[in-house]
């Protein structure tokens, strides 16, 4: 009897530890969410830069990471600058004993900064380096697998108007043979009144000194965007890339951007080489970027444009604020902040043109323009204004000019030759 009691005891004691090992692996395995924790996960933004946080919960699990959701953060950077993000929930894995021990090994962590680091400043002066020093910590940092965003919305303002933003981010990293390796994605992302890209993809691999951008894949305007590229983080310079997009729809592009004055309708498709620029490249301005490629645009309709409104296009025919061409097309290269065509060739039933000169970021231009009126359309004009255009081979009328000044407020200088016409025909 004593026996069988005994080994009763054996049993229980077994269950009993059992147990134990059992509630000690759960909970290494089982998140627990702990309010404290919030306040150190928004202490920890306030002192990286933040202007104002808050964070919905935390939560960990011993032996699977970490959780943080529901973060609102926002960042003031100047009286007319700031800007705004919302994560849904940040998850990082990791091993969270093993983490502690390679904190406790790196004693520079614990060493007083000289200067207190203001990281949301940072980002958006030098996003760059930034990310290169992220990679270099993420991969120096053995115990974490992988860092997982969701849907994270980020806004940034000027004057109290919303600039360029995106929305839908997620971002999935994880490290392999000292590497970053993984995929960012956002559902939308504008930039007023000249981009709206959806869906887009892109494939990244970084180390601390060097990223490529791999499969970028998007919609914009009803077109289809690819891009790829490799960046130098140190210099925050463009090493190479490549962007093409097809069949982007300009009539959506010119509702979506409230473009004006003027529309415009037609398929616009490109092919771009994008080729090493200076340091500093991507840090701000665009100036420094490099690149070559052609353009096509097909089934293009133009109405009221600037050009359009001109004295000199009204003088010669009111019907030239209505223009159809089969297809515009040029080879171009970029430089310096410009456009630039060699020559620009364009197709039409009214008119066909070909024109060399540069475009730039800033809406300034300056081209060479050599216009043809078909035969049908040279024979509705005035006798005053058909008589002072060449004639070509076919009957049609051939006239040059030059156009400067901005896009909205275009500057037409009439060849000379033009006036010598007219002037011989008005006192023929």
């Amino acid at each position: 009897m004593n026996r069988h009691n005994h080994c009763l005891k054996k049993e229980k004691l077994l269950t009993l530890v059992l147990f134990v090992i059992a509630l000690a692996v759960l909970a290494g395995f089982v998140p627990v969410r702990l309010s404290a924790l919030n306040g150190i996960a928004e202490n920890a933004l306030l002192e990286a830069g933040a202007d104002s946080v808050s964070v919905g919960g935390v939560s960990v699990k011993l032996f699977g990471g970490l959780r943080v959701e529901e973060v609102k953060t926002y960042k003031r950077i100047s009286g007319r600058e700031e800007y705004r993000a919302n994560i849904s929930s940040i998850d990082v894995s990791c091993n969270l004993f093993l983490a502690a021990v390679w904190v406790l090994t790196k004693p520079s962590l614990f060493n007083p900064q000289p200067q207190r680091r203001d990281l949301f400043l940072e980002v958006y002066q030098t996003p760059f380096e930034i990310i290169g020093d992220g990679c270099v910590q993420m991969i120096s940092a053995w115990p974490c697998k992988k860092l997982v965003i969701n849907n994270a919305d980020i806004r940034f303002f000027e004057r109290k108007k919303v600039g360029i933003s995106a929305r839908g981010v997620s971002v999935k990293l994880g490290r392999k043979s000292k590497k970053l390796h993984g995929r960012i994605g956002a559902r939308e992302i504008k930039i007023p009144s000249t981009a709206h890209v959806e869906d887009f993809s892109i494939r990244i691999s970084a180390d601390g000194a060097h990223m490529n951008l791999l499969d970028g894949k998007g919609a914009l305007f009803g077109g289809k965007l690819s891009v790829k590229a490799a960046i130098d983080l140190n210099s925050a310079s463009l090493i190479d890339g490549k962007v093409n997009i097809d069949k982007f729809d300009l009539e959506k592009f010119c509702v979506q951007t409230s473009f004006s004055p003027g529309r415009m309708s037609g398929l616009f498709s490109m092919e771009a080489i994008l080729e090493h620029s200076g340091v500093g490249s991507l840090a701000g301005t665009f100036d420094s970027l490099k690149a070559r490629g052609s353009a096509l645009v097909t089934d293009l309709r133009v109405e009221n444009l600037p050009l359009q409104t001109t004295f000199i296009a009204n003088f010669v025919s009111p019907e030239l604020k209505s223009l159809q061409f089969s297809e515009v097309k040029g080879d171009f290269t970029v430089s310096k902040g410009k456009f630039r065509f060699k020559e620009l060739i364009g197709r039409g039933d009214i008119m066909s043109f070909k024109s060399s000169g540069w475009v730039g970021f800033d809406a300034q231009l300056d081209y060479e323009f050599e216009g043809v009126f078909s035969k049908e359309f040279a024979s509705t004009l005035s006798g005053f204004a058909r008589s002072s255009l060449e004639v070509t081979d076919d009957g049609g009328r051939r006239f040059k000019c030059r156009i400067g000044g901005r896009f909205k407020k275009p500057r037409v200088e009439v060849d000379r030759s033009v006036y010598s016409r007219a002037l011989r025909n008005l006192f023929r």
